[in-house]
């Protein structure tokens, strides 16, 4: 007798860590994720891979006695969840397993399955397989359907089509495999090889695994169609970090509590209290232009039934009479640390590149979801920097990482880089990321200044661990005195692509780096100045009376605090000549 005493024990079940996936759990897909089960059936993997979703909350296991409860201890990792256990917008159930009594109360109050919850020992890659195959389905809208590439998961994909309905028929397969097209062909499929892709006015499955890019430009264009898309060469759930809704950009999660029309935000009814991220996309008069300025993440706190409207300035505005009006915005969930908002102000920033400059951006960030990145050195680089692991941090927003990184790659990708000020660098690491060739020591040249003794062990420590130390000639002297030199290393080779100014931040020190170096900035070639802001009015300045006020320097946009200058024009480096501000 003394056992029934004990709290419920179940054997721990294996995780489908596809399916998880596959579900978005792991994607910041939900507000909210609350357990609820044996510690030791939900495992960590679930805390772990769950990181992007903003909350996680527990809920005790109603079988088990308080010993056994996982907010039972003083120690236990999550706050225990104190809302009603009912169907929540954003909110998702992960229950132990299918004799849990809380999935019979959620089903009992119509909570649908893989949206409000999910249960461990039922989760599988083919069950969720057929949950997205359903809701593509109800988005073909009754379209006939192209299969693009016909492997394992091809198969598969067909095989649940069938389950549903589907005649096997009116499917096109397309594979450039004959064999693979001789399977199609034996399951009754129509078929066609990879060089014809005319699948009229068909919805899209794609599921190139092998080779993931490969049908990229047909799904792009049947999404431009709206045409339903289903791509499994992105992680299966076929999606990007954003929902496009008018004006806004939401996160996943976001578009599950919010309703939005035009800039104004409203929390669905009963969703939980959140706290909003938002990154504003606006236009700014600064002295006779408007210029096109990406302003970092800002928070919102919204209670239950309550809204927000985003074309209003934030309080926290500076300078509100230089606002001209919002564009766009794009709305994460704020978590439980700072890596929300690090990874919102970078994906924020990604796509407004990608609108300008999408060759540089697919080349060095071509992930789409925050959680997926790593495919390139410099998607690594800047996924460690949004979660704190990274060796001589930039002092820049993530916004201003990405954005440096992208105009690297498009403007300095065969052209010499000066940096004004380095500390302990980290700005030279994301232009030599950005720019590598085959490997971080293959790549232009980057020349550093920076007069501080203290910082430079650092920093060659920090280019040594990324292999950048042979591409980073770093000139201990003031930028005044570095002048000669940086100019008889990037003139024999058509001038810099791009000049990071990020020096002494005062009005005289600002002007004469920008006179000084800016005949060594090739025709096309980036000057960037950072700390544009009010906190740093010499900056503000210096670039009002300066480059705004230069015939050959077009202000392309101000991301965060990083005013972004491109040159048209003639040779520079025949135009030399010093400064003297007043």
């Amino acid at each position: 007798m003394a056992d029934t005493a004990c709290a419920v024990r179940i054997l721990p079940t294996a995780i489908d860590v596809d399916a998880l996936k596959a579900l978005g759990i792991a994607e910041g897909e939900f507000v909210a994720l609350v357990f609820s089960g044996p510690i030791d059936m939900l495992g960590e993997s679930l805390g772990m891979m769950a990181w992007s979703t903003p909350r996680k909350f527990v809920i005790d296991d109603p079988r088990s006695l308080e010993s056994g409860a996982p907010t039972g201890n003083a120690d236990a990792p999550l706050p225990k969840w104190t809302g009603v256990v009912a169907p929540v917008p954003g909110v998702c159930f992960v229950l132990s397993d299918r004799d849990h009594p809380l999935r019979r109360v959620l089903a009992r109050a119509g909570a649908e399955e893989f949206e409000h919850f999910v249960t461990i020992d039922t989760l599988t890659t083919e069950r969720v397989r057929e949950h997205q195959l359903r809701h593509f389905l109800a988005r073909a809208a009754n379209r006939r359907i192209a299969l693009l590439g016909f492997g394992d998961q091809g198969s598969k994909l067909l095989t649940t089509l069938e389950s549903l309905g589907v005649c096997a028929s009116d499917v096109l397969v397309i594979d450039g495999d004959a064999q693979k097209r001789e399977a199609a062909r034996s399951r009754g499929a129509a078929v066609s090889a990879s060089g014809d892709l005319d699948v009229g006015d068909r919805s899209i499955i794609s599921s190139p695994l092998h080779r993931p890019r490969a049908f990229d430009a047909i799904c792009d264009q049947s999404r431009r169609d709206e045409r339903a898309v289903l791509d499994n060469s992105r992680d299966f759930a076929g999606q990007s970090e954003f929902v496009l809704r008018g004006q806004a950009e939401l996160t996943r999660g976001a578009d599950r509590v919010l309703r939005v029309e035009g800039l104004h935000m409203q929390l669905r009814e009963h969703a939980p209290a959140v706290t909003l991220g938002v990154v504003r996309q606006e236009t700014r008069r600064l002295g006779s232009r408007a210029v096109p300025h990406v302003h970092g993440v800002q928070r919102v706190d919204l209670a239950p039934g309550g809204g927000v409207d985003l074309s209003l300035p934030p309080t926290s505005e500076t300078h509100p009479a230089s606002l001209e009006r919002t564009e766009r915005v794009f709305v994460g969930i704020d978590g439980q640390s700072n890596q929300h908002d690090a990874a919102l102000g970078m994906m924020a920033a990604r796509t407004v590149l990608l609108e300008r400059s999408p060759e540089a951006v697919r080349t060095i960030l071509p992930t789409e979801r925050r959680v997926h990145l790593g495919r390139t050195p410099f998607e690594s680089h800047l996924s460690a920097s949004i979660t704190g692991r990274v060796l001589g941090p930039a002092r820049l927003t993530p916004i201003e990482q990405t954005t440096l990184g992208v105009l690297a790659r498009l403007h300095a990708h065969d052209a010499p880089m000066i940096e004004i000020g380095s500390a302990l660098g980290g700005s030279a690491m994301i232009m030599g990321l950005a720019t590598m060739r085959h490997e971080p020591g293959d790549g232009p040249a980057i020349v550093s200044i920076d007069s501080d003794p203290e910082t430079r062990p650092a920093m060659r420590l920090v280019l040594r661990h990324a292999g950048l130390e042979t591409r980073v000639r770093m000139l201990q002297r003031t930028s005044d005195d570095a002048t000669a030199e940086a100019a008889d290393i990037v003139e024999p080779l058509g001038g810099a692509g791009l000049i990071f100014i990020d020096g002494l931040h005062t009005f005289e020190q600002c002007a004469r780096d920008y006179v000084n170096y800016l005949p060594l900035l090739r025709p096309g070639g980036v000057m960037i100045f950072h700390d544009v802001n009010a906190r740093f009015a010499g900056v503000v300045r210096a670039v009002l009376e300066g480059p705004m006020r230069h015939p050959e320097l077009i202000c392309t946009a101000i991301m965060d605090t990083m005013a972004v200058f491109v040159r048209s024009g003639r040779d520079p480096l025949a135009t030399r000549g010093p400064l003297n501000p007043r």
